[in-house]
């Protein structure tokens, strides 16, 4: 019996100064205050940034004061076991995806959904962040009603809110993670290097490590994924 052999792959961007921000927004800075090369015993730097940016993981918190943030997740939590891919779901002319035929094909068992709109190839362009797809309120409703184990919806776009149709961008980001009004919250996961589900991959698992911090509404995120050749 031939065994598969996994191999793992970054789904996350690492943090840089050139790296794209929603609207075109405070980026990622470094300052180094010490440095070898200028005599110092050791290189240590001081980063500013803000939290949603680069690779990052939206909570409840972000748009809703009381809603649970990074730290009120468990360990296992972050641990994905059935990923499943969309690739190039329909975007509408007010740049939102909502439930097409892509959709329904997903397992009900899913508890890491990856959308690939292919947007990931644009990042060093203009159009990443300002002409970019998001995901609609509808297909919150759907995948929440859909997919009971589901946790998390991750997009290699810069958002869920397409820049255009931010009012909609709003819309969605309450109907997937308020917990009160509609179930358990499903987390966000925008700006995901998904270059590698260009090729034909399965995700065979996948580890989402958020930066800890405490009461954070949101934090960039390493995410490593164990992946075959279909």
């Amino acid at each position: 019996m031939n065994r598969i052999k996994e191999r793992f792959v970054w789904l996350s961007y690492p943090l840089d100064t050139s790296i794209p921000s929603y609207g075109n927004g405070e980026g990622f800075e470094r300052e180094h205050i010490q440095n070898i090369s200028k005599g110092d015993s050791c290189n240590t730097s001081r980063w500013h940034l803000v939290n949603h940016i680069g690779t990052h993981i939206d909570t409840p918190n972000h748009f809703f004061q009381n809603g649970s943030s990074i730290d009120d997740f468990p360990p296992e939590f972050w641990q994905f076991s059935n990923v499943s891919i969309v690739k190039e779901p329909a975007i509408n002319k007010n740049m939102c995806i909502g439930v097409d035929r892509s959709f329904k094909s997903v397992p009900e068992d899913t508890d890491l959904l990856i959308i690939y709109t292919g947007y990931c190839k644009y990042r060093s362009e203009k159009k990443y962040w300002a002409n970019n797809p998001g995901l609609s309120s509808e297909l919150a409703f759907f995948l929440r009603n859909t997919f009971p184990n589901l946790r998390a919806v991750g997009i290699d776009s810069i958002s869920i809110s397409s820049w255009q149709n931010r009012d909609e961008g709003r819309k969605a980001h309450k109907a997937f993670l308020d917990p009160d009004g509609y179930g358990k919250p499903i987390l966000l996961i925008e700006d995901m290097d998904l270059t590698i589900i260009a090729d034909d991959v399965n995700i065979l698992s996948s580890w989402v490590i958020p930066m800890r911090v405490t009461g954070a509404d949101g934090a960039p995120c390493t995410i490593i994924a164990g992946v075959d050749k279909c």
